[in-house]
């Protein structure tokens, strides 16, 4: 019997949050070298994808910018790569916010090459659509391979960690984003700074031990994003005044999370910061995996 191949996918595109994030210095090339541990949390963009004989996006939700459509873009690589002469039509319904460094942009990207290479039959591997995933944004790369992951190199280079602890967040974002390049062009290192290290928060990871995670969390563009943008220090500070084990910016902001030791605290202290009109509160775990909740139709 003839294999049975979907004509209609459903994805679910998991934001993220950097536990870790260092900045080494600027490469030869223009680029600024990392280190980052990323997380993927429970929310979610979804994605619907159809056969088609053209390429068409159709969104709902927050508005993509035409210019930085990178779901679109994702597609157009994937099909001149691959050779495939048809098309799909992508429906995509935007939660995950634009601009706060929870990597949406990225991970919507990572869904349409795992899904259209089903759809389009390609049986490419991953290692295939890694390839084509960094030249789209460092981030998509990670979202590939899903769960907790070690991130290098511009963030193209994905280490998977051996990590099953669920974490619990309270994420807070404002009205307003931050693009990814204003920060990092505003970014001073000090060559001769001490740099951190992310070892024992991944040892902590890899064992359970909330503590040690708790201990070496940290981001390096927060103090820039604070001095460009003084209205996150006020998200900053009563984060600080509630008992979050931690709490921080992720990414290039505009998004800060504060670390939880269970679902339950989660929830009542996403509760006590609403009414402080410190923007979106949103209580999220851990996601396991990739394309949650993906779901054919023959």
């Amino acid at each position: 019997m003839a294999p049975s191949y979907p004509k209609k996918i459903t994805l679910k595109a998991p934001a993220k949050v950097n536990l870790f994030l260092e900045v080494k210095g600027k490469r030869p090339d223009g680029y600024w070298e990392i280190e980052t541990v990323m997380q993927p949390v429970r929310l979610y963009d979804t994605l619907i994808l159809e056969e088609a004989n053209d390429l068409e996006v159709v969104a709902k939700g927050e508005e993509i910018p035409e210019k930085e459509n990178i779901v679109l873009s994702a597609a157009e690589i994937l099909k001149k790569k691959s050779g495939f002469r048809g098309g799909a039509r992508i429906e995509l319904e935007k939660s995950i916010p634009v601009g706060r460094g929870l990597g949406g942009g990225s991970s919507d990207a990572a869904a349409v090459l795992q899904g259209l290479n089903r759809l389009w039959r390609l049986g490419l591997s991953r290692e295939n659509l890694a390839s084509m995933a960094g030249d789209l944004g460092a981030d998509v790369p990670f979202f590939l391979y899903g769960g907790t992951c070690l991130c290098r190199g511009r963030g193209e280079v994905v280490e998977p960690l051996a990590s099953k602890k669920v974490l619990h967040y309270v994420l807070v974002w404002p009205e307003f984003g931050i693009p990814t390049k204003k920060i990092y062009k505003n970014l001073r290192i000090i060559l001769t700074e001490t740099k951190r290290e992310s070892k024992i928060l991944i040892e902590g990871l890899r064992l359970g031990e909330l503590e040690k995670v708790v201990r070496h969390c940290y981001n390096r563009l927060e103090n820039t994003a604070l001095n460009l943008y003084p209205q996150l220090g006020e998200i900053k500070n009563k984060l600080k005044e509630v008992p979050f084990l931690y709490s921080g910016m992720t990414g290039s902001g505009s998004c800060f999370f504060g670390l939880c030791q269970n679902e339950l605290r989660a929830r009542q202290l996403a509760k006590e910061l609403e009414g402080q009109n410190l923007g979106t509160i949103f209580s999220v775990k851990t996601h396991l995996g990739t394309a949650d909740g993906e779901r054919s139709q023959p």
